[in-house]
């Protein structure tokens, strides 16, 4: 074989410190404008970003020279630098890796992060933060 091919989805999911209601109105469309950023820098392609206030969900195809925990580090890191000195993030995260047949029911679970919170219809699998 004289090609590599590499198809790789994770599903992250990391929280704020001490599951704080931080990621409200503004902050919300800053913490994603930081992550689009960053995962555009690293090559990394978001197919899915959601969340709730204390908590962010991201599907993503990750190239396979970065590692998981590497971009989860990165993510983090940009994404609380115009948050103020009060937002932080917990230490811990959950990466779960996605099946391309579970790519479509992914995204749509995080796609609807609000509705699936204010109905009780979570998916305990999918809401792991670390």
């Amino acid at each position: 074989m004289g090609h590599s091919f590499v198809q790789m989805h994770m599903h992250i999911v990391w929280a704020t410190v001490s599951r704080r209601p931080l990621i409200d109105g503004d902050r919300r469309a800053i913490v994603h404008r930081a992550l689009a950023f960053e995962a555009k820098r690293l090559s990394v392609q978001i197919l899915a970003i959601g969340g709730v206030t204390d908590h962010i969900h991201m599907l993503v195809s990750v190239p396979p020279m970065i590692s998981i925990s590497y971009l989860v580090k990165q993510l983090k890191g940009v994404s609380s630098l115009d948050c103020g000195p009060a937002f932080r993030w917990q230490p811990g995260y959950a990466a779960i890796s996605v099946s391309r047949r579970d790519v479509g029911r992914v995204v749509d679970y995080i796609n609807n992060q609000e509705a699936h919170h204010n109905a009780a219809r979570l998916i305990g699998s999918l809401e792991r933060t670390g």
